[in-house]
């Protein structure tokens, strides 16, 4: 049986966030996920799952700084620190929201990047020390691609 959950990064956008847990209860959904809920406090989030008797099923690790046009940091060489509080970060919510995945996304290569193999490295070591951290969650790694003028890392595989 098909079990689907509502984005609540994408869906209900007429409400603010924190009321976006009600309205997706009351559209019939039994599960939640949304991208980026950093701008308020794990506990009220917490507190409007637990009322709508709702379970999250996905969040993603902070992304660095949306307005730079960061997209993630598990590949950017130089932001080590950053992303290594980005999972500490995501590991707290994850935790204080009972949610068993957290999406790692890999982030924009800078036009002057080093060779692809070298974010690919980075970006696979960074996500097995997010797996180790994140022992009994499911870590699930963003393969980002698209368009043939972006720079996400995107690699083969």
């Amino acid at each position: 049986m098909l079990r689907f959950s509502a984005n609540l990064s994408f869906l209900f956008n007429e409400v603010p966030f924190l009321e976006r847990f009600g309205e997706a209860a009351h559209a019939g959904f039994r599960a939640v996920e949304f991208a980026f809920g950093y701008d308020y406090q794990a506990r009220d989030i917490a507190a409007r799952v637990a009322e709508h008797k709702l379970e999250v099923v996905l969040i993603n690790a902070p992304p660095g700084n949306l307005e730079a046009g960061d997209r993630g940091l598990a590949s950017l060489s130089g932001r080590e620190h950053e992303f290594a509080a980005s999972v500490v970060t995501a590991l707290r919510y994850a935790q204080a929201l009972k949610c068993p995945r957290v999406h790692v996304m890999a982030g924009v290569l800078p036009e002057n990047a080093d060779a692809e193999e070298r974010a690919t490295a980075i970006y696979i070591d960074r996500n097995r020390r997010v797996a180790l951290a994140h022992r009994g969650r499911n870590c699930r790694a963003a393969r980002l691609g698209g368009d043939a003028g972006n720079n996400h890392l995107a690699p083969a595989g």
